[in-house]
């Protein structure tokens, strides 16, 4: 909304969405995401939490955010770069440090990859296209690749992608 009536700010979030946010300690900023709550303490992030998903993601660019995981009553202070992983099934959490670029590429019009490992573009290309990559983690961590996705679609840019490294889809 424009405009929050209550003493805090709070959405539901189900799918995925980007957060620049003013910290306001008068109105608390929180984003539900499913099992895992987010208070926002004056940040900018990117929380992934699509229905078919395994695991909630959050990244966070700028500032710091506490996670709560509902089930467990785990609370977790994210900082700069960090990435928790929430798996839905099992309850598990982790984090590790990561380059935001992969996480929030979907919100602008083209990805770009400079000599980048596969690993890292998969991440990408799943919040891009909207899909589940797999794809060994040794291999994945081994390969580079350099390229840039503008309106091409999946199909595509797996072709594309098998002329260079040895891949099938």
């Amino acid at each position: 909304p424009e405009s929050f009536e209550r003493d805090y700010r709070k959405v539901i979030l189900e799918g995925e969405a980007y957060f620049q946010v003013t910290e306001d300690k008068t109105k608390p900023f929180i984003v539900k995401a499913g099992e895992v709550d987010i208070d926002v303490l004056g940040t900018s992030f990117n929380i992934s939490n699509y229905p078919a998903s395994s695991v909630i993601e959050t990244v966070l660019l700028s500032g710091s955010i506490d996670a709560r995981m509902n089930t467990t009553g785990e609370k977790i202070r994210l900082t700069q770069y960090q990435l928790l992983t929430y798996q839905k099934e099992t309850k598990e959490t982790g984090i590790e440090i990561t380059s935001p670029k992969y996480h929030i590429d979907w919100i602008k019009d083209r990805l770009i990859f400079d000599y980048d490992r596969l690993s890292d573009i998969i991440i990408s290309l799943e919040g891009w296209y909207a899909v589940q990559i797999d794809c060994p983690k040794t291999f994945a961590d081994e390969q580079r690749l350099s390229f840039t996705v503008r309106g091409e679609n999946l199909e595509e840019i797996l072709q594309s992608m098998s002329f260079i490294i040895p891949i099938t889809y």
